[in-house]
């Protein structure tokens, strides 16, 4: 049995049953509790300790802890130096010390990355602020060059540009025997610019003041062109137009998508600088710029040069085709030398009863008909004269094939003014 400690006079402590003391007030303030039975936890805070560690309640003398027997010792369990709470609180404090360190390393991974962003997005707007600039231009002195992705005439061409085209030209690149020039074209059909590659034995290369830049011609124009947005928005396609005892012209077809019509635009040399000169312009349809192609050509043989266009036209829903027009700068003046349908198709209306007319070039266009053509060139007499070769296919009403088909080709002479009309 353990031995009762009597209490001390004064301050004295009374042990009541369940493990409870209280002090001289009556008050209850802890007593050990005996395993199983727990004890009332208040204002002690050696409650939660190890027996062997506790000191003695006020009033009572401390005693030595009688020796325990090995078969005792090893019959009662041992209790844990620590409660159960502070096991909790510690394996809670672990647990936030390690979601405290990976909150530390996602947040310097997005500060990383949030770096990196935001140097990507100055460099983006550095080479925004700053375009490549030209080193030279390209003349195309064949008959038509292609425009390719990379260096390699395995690749499949971006865009075909005839003779007389103009492009600045970036580099040049040599790749095994050949070497490249890297160029940036303009569609003509849809003016949207392309940048490739194009074969520096193909260009004829010129000194960059050659030509001005597109903001200079721009400029030139005046009215809308002088506004910022637009001009930024706004491609050039050029063609060098050679002119007989004189500096070569400059044409431009340009346009934006912001415009309602693009412009077919000469540039004449006066006094060493380049003015304004004729001019043509047309809507765009279908988001077409009014020109599908443009080439440059000595057709009179004079030196000086004419300009062929392939422009698509509308008359209706299904009344539409594409005109070939040649046109030659005389003076001040833009003259239309000739002008010939390779495609018509009308098939808006069709006649009560088909009639073919006389001469054949007559039925090309009318009612009821599909035409298509090819222009080849024919040198005669140092005059190189337009030949029309095609065929006109005559359809019925509900009827998906041609009921008949005409073959036609005709030699359009000069006539000193002008190339003999097709119809």
């Amino acid at each position: 049995m353990r031995k009762a400690h009597p209490a001390s006079s004064g301050a004295g402590a009374a042990v009541h049953s369940g493990g409870t003391v209280a002090d001289s007030h009556g008050l209850p303030f802890s007593a050990p509790a005996g395993r199983g039975k727990p004890g009332l936890l208040v204002n002690n805070p050696e409650a939660s300790a190890p027996r062997s560690l506790r000191s003695p309640p006020a009033g009572c003398i401390a005693t030595r802890p009688r020796a325990r027997s090995a078969r005792a010792f090893a019959a009662s369990p041992v209790e844990p130096p620590f409660s159960l709470s502070a096991e909790i609180s510690f394996v809670k404090a672990l647990a936030s010390v390690n979601n405290s360190r990976s909150m530390r390393t996602k947040a310097t991974l997005l500060t990383l990355t949030a770096a990196a962003c935001l140097l990507l997005s100055l460099n983006a707007r550095e080479k925004e602020k700053s375009p490549p600039k030209p080193t030279s231009w390209g003349y195309v002195a064949t008959d038509s060059v292609e425009v390719r992705p990379k260096t390699s005439d395995r690749k499949a061409g971006l865009l075909r540009l005839g003779r007389g085209a103009l492009l600045p030209v970036f580099e040049l690149k040599q790749k095994g025997t050949a070497t490249w020039a890297r160029v940036r074209a303009v569609d003509p059909a849809t003016l949207t610019p392309r940048a490739g590659w194009v074969a520096s034995n193909q260009l004829e290369i010129l000194p960059l003041a050659q030509s001005p830049n597109d903001a200079d011609l721009l400029k030139l124009l005046g009215g809308a062109y002088l506004d910022d947005f637009t001009a930024a928005n706004t491609a050039l396609a050029r063609f060098l137009v050679r002119q007989a005892g004189g500096e070569p012209a400059l044409v431009c077809l340009l346009g934006s998508p912001i415009l309602p019509q693009s412009r077919l635009q000469v540039f004449l040399r006066s006094q060493g600088r380049l003015v304004p000169g004729p001019m043509r312009e047309f809507f765009f349809q279908d988001m077409q710029a009014g020109i599908s192609s443009l080439e440059v050509r000595d057709l009179l043989g004079d030196g000086n040069e004419c300009f062929i266009t392939r422009e698509p036209f509308s008359l209706g829903l299904e009344n539409r085709g594409v005109n070939l027009v040649i046109y030659r700068i005389e003076g001040p003046a833009l003259r239309m030398l000739w002008k010939a349908p390779t495609e018509f198709r009308n098939l808006a209306a069709f006649p009560p009863q088909r009639q073919s007319l006389e001469p054949p070039e007559r039925n090309i266009g009318v009612a009821g008909t599909v035409t298509t053509g090819t222009v080849e060139f024919r040198l005669r007499e140092r005059v190189s004269v337009p030949v029309w070769k095609g065929k006109v296919e005559f359809f019925a009403f509900g009827r998906t094939e041609p009921v008949e088909t005409l073959t036609i080709e005709k030699v359009c002479p000069w006539t000193g003014t002008e190339f003999t009309p097709l119809r």
